[in-house]
């Protein structure tokens, strides 16, 4: 465990819990931060609505959508996730490749988080469709590394 990453924070890793409170813990981490996004970009929002800005409006409500989608999925999870046969630890390897995808998902949350705080929504933002555009680009990455993580998770318990 390399200790770096701060969704890792208080985690003794993967293998330290029963695999389902252990992907819930990393996952409900991840989700708090997607919130955090959503909060930030919902205030863009209002920002561009009360300047009128039609086309920024169109972009903002896009990038909600799919934050939007991100977090039914992560909420989602519990009910579709863990088969009754759910082994309780995983592999060593299994375990190192979790910890890079995680690393990748927090490596993305965190451009996102510092494209969003140089926002200003205001009128003279030239690029603020190209940060948008980026910031969509990151999140679309980060949901193929958690389908990747998922199909990670349902391999390992498939093999228990």
């Amino acid at each position: 465990m390399s200790g770096q990453l701060k969704l890792y924070e208080d985690f003794e890793g993967y293998n330290a819990y029963p695999l389902q409170d252990a992907e819930k813990m990393i996952r409900t981490r991840i989700g708090k931060q997607v919130r955090i996004m959503r909060d930030e970009v919902d205030k863009c929002l209002s920002n561009a609505k009360e300047h009128g800005k039609e086309k920024l409006i169109s972009e903002v409500l896009t990038l909600e959508k799919r934050i939007d989608r991100m977090i039914t999925q992560i909420e989602e999870r519990d009910r579709i996730y863990v088969p009754a046969y759910l082994r309780e630890r995983i592999t060593k390897l299994d375990e190192d490749k979790l910890e890079e995808i995680d690393s990748r998902v927090e490596n993305i949350l965190n451009k996102c988080e510092e494209t969003i705080q140089q926002l200003s929504c205001a009128e003279t933002d030239m690029h603020i469709i190209d940060r948008f555009t980026e910031i969509n680009n990151n999140l679309r990455q980060m949901e193929n590394l958690c389908h990747e993580r998922s199909k990670l998770l349902v391999k390992d318990s498939a093999q228990g």
